[in-house]
């Protein structure tokens, strides 16, 4: 049965005053939505009061309408990985795998068919008889995720599954959860504080700060509309601008900031002040001043696959730009910290809030 989570004004207050919520929430059947933060937010104390193993002071869960504050986290249909992985030791794969269903007392059979199909989906059904303490990260959070599945739970929980993983294997893993999650169609909580993992297994990232959800959307609104500085800088853009309206036109505004004037698209009153983002990939830099952009120096130049990441210093702040141009990127690198400008078009700025 597929299941739709429903997270209202859900709160957990701790001892030493911290709290978490109110969290409201709603996870459609089938999808995967990832809570993204940095450590401290209260991304794993919500995903744990969805599992149970936290009580709320107040708020309600549901899935499918039926209320869950209460119910006994091992009668919620839920499967978990968590960030250790917590995999026994003193079991070869087959009987990590199997744990649950042999507490369930499952018919023999029906374990022996239930882990190979698994092993199967996630490439490990040739490490079925191997020792625990002989299988590569990889291959143990494969099995711990097979585990999590054998029950054939409504809910599977991950809190930050890929974080002990090398760049270039949690890549390749994070691919693997989200073809799993959508081939079984399992409504799925993540959790993770790296933009990029979530942005890539996602089809909703809810955004969290100071125990409070800031902003929910697709990986897409939220790095093209971000409602907040924080949501702004954190999602992966980095680039927030902050200035006074100098004037007010007929569909944009000109933002001056301490050493430059920014025109941008948009409505806001005149002497207000107001912070705008701006893309990466949107910002252009000129080597030689032409009058259309705002003075910068060059403080790194990293070369990423088809492009380089260019860190600029305008006014003591970073602006990143991603630049394609390999004429551009030789001729940046060649001049080390030199002056350079930058620009973009007034439509591609973002007013915040």
């Amino acid at each position: 049965m597929t299941v739709r989570i429903e997270l209202r004004g859900l709160r957990k207050e701790f001892k030493d005053g911290t709290h978490v919520g109110p969290i409201d929430l709603t996870i459609e059947k089938g999808e995967l939505v990832t809570l993204l933060g940095p450590s401290g937010s209260g991304k794993t104390t919500t995903l744990r009061m969805v599992a149970g193993f936290i009580q709320p002071q107040s708020g309600s869960l549901t899935f499918n309408g039926r209320d869950m504050t209460n119910v006994a986290p091992r009668e919620r249909g839920i499967g978990m990985v968590f960030q250790s992985i917590a995999l026994f030791p003193n079991m070869n794969v087959f009987q990590n795998i199997s744990f649950g269903l042999d507490m369930e007392h499952w018919d023999r059979t029906q374990v022996t068919e239930r882990v190979e199909e698994l092993s199967r989906m996630l490439g490990i059904h040739g490490l079925l008889y191997r020792p625990i303490s002989e299988v590569s990260g990889g291959e143990a959070q494969r099995v711990a995720l097979a585990r999590a599945l054998a029950r054939k739970p409504q809910v599977l929980l991950l809190d930050e599954p890929l974080s002990s993983l090398d760049p270039q294997l949690r890549d390749r893993l994070q691919m693997e959860i989200r073809k799993v999650q959508r081939s079984l169609g399992i409504t799925t909580l993540y959790v993770t504080h790296n933009q990029a993992e979530a942005f890539a297994v996602s089809d909703k990232v809810a955004v969290m700060n100071d125990g409070v959800i800031i902003q929910t959307g697709t990986p897409e609104e939220l790095y093209e509309n971000p409602n907040s500085e924080f949501v702004a800088r954190f999602v992966g853009s980095g680039n927030v601008f902050s200035g006074v309206v100098e004037e007010v036109r007929s569909d944009s505004i000109l933002v001056r900031t301490d050493s430059y004037i920014f025109k941008v698209s948009g409505h806001r009153l005149a002497g207000s002040q107001v912070f705008f983002t701006v893309r990466p990939e949107d910002v252009r830099i000129e080597l030689a001043e032409s009058g259309m952009g705002a003075a910068a120096t060059v403080q790194s130049v990293t070369p990423q696959v088809g492009s380089s990441r260019v860190v600029l210093d305008f006014d003591g702040n970073q602006v990143v730009s991603v630049v394609t141009d390999a004429t551009m990127t030789s001729q940046l690198r060649k001049n080390g910290t030199s002056r350079v400008w930058f620009r973009f078009e007034p439509e591609l700025a973002v007013l915040i809030g």
